[in-house]
């Protein structure tokens, strides 16, 4: 857009604009938004690590999982619910993912198709579709609110007691 490699821009930006144009080209290039997010997962000795950069070039090491997108903050607020636990068993770790995407599945933007990898420091494997639409299923039957009968009689007029 100004004929300038973001890189010779870094080097000799200052001197190539004036000042306010320079801070202007700055302030637009921090507010671009690439469209995407990107996780990097790995190992190091055997211990996992996250990094996730957002799609406003945010860059962050993140503890135990990490989520991008539109139904981030939806993943987050799920994976949160319960305590994490380093040792916790594969299929508690697929329900625990399966139930967060399902829950983001509420923003407008996330879509239904889910495909799931499970990746260790030896090797790769992915999720057979029929299993993970099985874990849908509990995970919606265990949503279901079950018949509650509320007797008038815990309601109170005056508000609580002080």
């Amino acid at each position: 857009m100004y004929g300038i490699r973001f890189g010779d821009f870094q080097k000799t930006g200052k001197a190539l604009f004036y000042e306010a144009d320079h801070a202007r080209i700055w302030n637009e290039l921090k507010s671009l938004d690439m469209g995407a997010g990107l996780i990097i997962s790995s190992f190091s000795d055997d211990e996992v690590m996250h990094l996730s950069i957002s799609s406003d070039g945010h860059v962050a090491w993140v503890d135990h999982y990490a989520v991008q997108g539109t139904g981030a903050r939806i993943c987050n607020t799920f994976l949160a619910q319960r305590v994490y636990d380093d040792y916790m068993s594969l299929e508690e770790c697929l329900y625990r993912v399966l139930e967060a995407k399902m829950a983001a599945e509420r923003d407008p933007y996330v879509g239904e198709q889910t495909v799931v990898a499970v990746v260790t420091p030896n090797e790769r494997s992915w999720v057979d579709d029929d299993y993970i639409t099985e874990i849908f299923q509990k995970i919606d039957k265990r949503k279901k609110i079950p018949p509650i009968h509320f007797d008038e009689r815990f309601l109170k007029l005056d508000g609580p007691e002080s």
